[in-house]
Formats: structure tokens, C-alpha cells, sequence
């Protein structure tokens, strides 16, 4: 999925990749952290890029 808007922060993209958050990290809604946890215990991966908007890749594995 791909935009481009002003871009993701850094900081989300972060947590969106490692899946480490913390209270004090924490972004500002919970969808794309969602995603994150269902895609991952399918055994795939999520990878976010900010260059000219922001594009998320999910891959699961067939």
C-alpha cells in the first residue's frame, strides 16, 4: 500500500518494523500495529518506506 502524503514518522515506522513499543513511543492508532501482530504470527513480515509518502509491504508466506 502506498501514498503520497506528508509520510509516516520515523518513530512509527520503527515500531511498525520491530513490533517494540512502549507507552512512550506509542503512535496514534492501533490499525497498522494490528496488522503488524496478525501478519507476523503468520509467519510473515511487515517493512514500512518514507521516501515520497509512505508504501507498507506485507508479506505472507502461501
Amino acid at each position: 500500500v502506498r501514498d503520497d502524503g506528508p509520510g509516516m514518522p520515523e518513530m512509527e515506522a520503527d515500531i511498525l518494523e520491530t513490533g517494540e513499543e512502549t507507552p512512550l513511543n506509542h503512535g496514534g492508532g492501533l490499525g497498522l500495529w494490528m496488522v503488524r501482530m496478525i501478519v507476523t504470527q503468520a509467519g510473515g513480515d511487515v517493512s514500512v518506506a518514507t521516501t515520497d509518502g509512505t508504501e507498507v509491504k506485507l508479506r505472507v508466506p502461501a
